[in-house]
């Protein structure tokens, strides 16, 4: 808002202040009783209206109906009648096109192209070799490995004891 209130804004002030003022001053001469009178006068509020559906109306009372009955096995000739009137075949689904991945532009070579290398259009190992830099998932699992290796050649080194 503004920093100076308009014309409105201050009639709307000075309004609130007046009857701020006038309530103060007849809540002042009034006693006690009164309040509570007033409060006992008040109109009740209606109650809040539920959200939702409204409940279902009451259905005249009837006859009990019996409980549904439960089947056991079918009828053997409901059984019969299922196995001579066999399914008809489902139609057959369409093949997928299986997509054509490119190879590795390497010669005699025919594995799938690894994508990092690029315009190489070379497969991992070929890409590897022309100096390209290693996966770091397969980086990961040879320092895993190179992990586990020495802990097993620190066993095997250790002399038996003597008695």
């Amino acid at each position: 808002m503004a920093s100076k209130p308009n014309e409105l804004e201050k009639a709307i002030q000075e309004a609130a202040q007046k009857f701020a003022r006038e309530i103060i001053a007849v809540l002042r001469t009034a006693t006690i009783n009164d309040i509570a009178s007033l409060q006992d006068s008040a109109v009740p509020a209606a109650p809040a209206k539920r959200r939702g559906r409204p409940p279902k109306a009451a259905a005249p009372a009837a006859a009990p109906a019996d409980p549904p009955k439960r089947r056991g096995r079918p009828p053997k000739k409901a059984v019969e009648a299922k196995v001579e009137a066999a399914p008809e075949p489902a139609p057959k689904k369409k093949e997928r096109k299986k997509r054509e991945w490119p190879t590795c532009a390497v010669k005699d070579c025919d594995k799938n192209v690894y994508m990092p290398s690029g315009t190489l259009k070379m497969c991992y190992k070929h890409f590897v070799e022309a100096g390209g830099k290693e996966s770091p998932l397969v980086r990961m699992h040879r320092k895993k490995a190179a992990a586990k290796k020495p802990a097993k050649k620190a066993a095997a080194k250790k002399p038996a004891k003597k008695k």
